[in-house]
């Protein structure tokens, strides 16, 4: 292995990005499942569908017929943040879209009463003097109690730039909610579940669940993206894209070593089976004993690094396979499957880090079945 290639491997850096890189694709797991939402548009990331899904439950008018139990739980969100609403000061609250060009706007025409929210989950740039500006136009017939920026995640924050110090003076009452944050309160966790939990209308929570995941992914995408933007700028450093290449074509490369390794530990030493062949370049095959035609193929797969070990007999013999299966102890925690060409099989999974004890499982049937022979 090259000096370059040793020095990107150990690089702190490159070992940071590949655990963000892993802990996102964790979180990615169920991304291909059904969502309403993706399902209906391909513009489910666009700014107006999540105003107009924020506003519709914010409304206690709509027709979710929840009354107010969404918009009680959004105050208690902004509780949280200190700022302490009166329910009652929005006992007539009106929530509207697009008033003065605000996403969405709370307001009691009884109390004159008013929350400003500036959506930014599709992660928009602020326009100039953005909130500054709808300060200036609420405040004219309302006291606001807050403001609210909900972008997609915390690393957005609003653009201050062209701000005024009687702007920073008016937007006091600003508060920074990310529509979803493992670490900190959030949308998701702090108003959609919660609201789930006070209802037992299964649309609504249906909804509201795919709602939820729609925000997941969204952020997951943003993600993914910031840490390509990392590795992509590191790429661009000395050798460091001829090294990665490098490193891409050995991982291809690994599972015909890691079957050649099998091959050199049991290639002279497969006994009671009566053969031992390469099938594959990654496939080993251990096959024959006694009067059953037993079949251990070890199939390496570099999708996670890891050796898929299935355990055969032909199809004829399947009674009598059972129950030498019964008698194995080597065997107990595979799973029995099934397959069109040998109907029966049983199966295991070992990962990458697992050699040493993929080679004792052979070594333990091996025992086994020489003691039967």
């Amino acid at each position: 292995m090259t000096t370059e290639i040793q020095r990107y491997l150990r690089d702190e850096k490159n070992s940071q990005l590949a655990k963000e890189y892993f802990s996102s694709r964790q979180e990615n797991v169920d991304d291909g499942k059904y969502n309403i939402f993706k399902l209906i548009s391909d513009l489910y990331y666009r700014e107006n569908l999540h105003s107009d899904i924020i506003r519709y439950f914010l409304d206690p008018n709509e027709n979710h017929h929840c009354g107010d139990i969404f918009l009680k739980s959004f105050f208690h969100l902004l509780g949280k943040f200190g700022i302490s609403i009166l329910p009652h000061n929005y006992d007539d609250a009106i929530v509207l879209r697009e008033d003065g060009k605000i996403d969405v706007l709370i307001k009691s025409e009884k109390n004159k009463r008013a929350i400003i929210i500036e959506n930014k989950i599709n992660n928009a740039p602020d326009m100039p003097r953005q909130l500054p500006r709808y300060y200036d136009y609420i405040s004219q017939s309302y006291s606001i109690d807050a403001i609210i920026y909900l972008p997609l995640d915390n690393t957005k924050t609003p653009d201050m730039c062209d701000w005024t110090e009687e702007d920073k003076n008016n937007v006091k009452p600003l508060i920074i909610i990310p529509a979803y944050d493992k670490h900190g309160l959030n949308i998701v966790d702090d108003w959609i579940n919660p609201s789930i939990q006070a209802v037992d209308n299964i649309d609504i929570i249906s909804t509201l669940r795919q709602y939820s995941s729609l925000v997941k992914h969204l952020k997951n995408d943003i993600i993914d993206s910031i840490i390509m933007e990392k590795f992509y700028n590191e790429l661009l450093q000395n050798n460091n894209m001829e090294s990665a290449r490098a490193i891409r074509d050995m991982l291809n490369d690994l599972p015909n070593y890691m079957a050649l390794r099998i091959l050199k530990q049991f290639g002279a030493n497969y006994f009671p089976f009566s053969k031992i062949i390469l099938w594959k370049p990654n496939v080993v095959i251990i096959e024959g004993w006694n009067k059953l035609y037993l079949k251990l193929e070890i199939i390496c797969s570099n999708d996670d690094g890891h050796y898929d070990v299935l355990f055969w007999a032909s199809n004829n013999q399947i009674e009598a396979f059972e129950s030498l299966i019964n008698s194995l102890k080597s065997l107990e925690n595979f799973q029995k499957s099934s397959d069109e060409d040998w109907r029966v099989c049983y199966k295991k999974r070992f990962n990458f880090e697992k050699e040493k004890e993929l080679f004792g499982f052979i070594e333990s049937l091996k025992k086994e079945l020489q003691e039967r022979k």
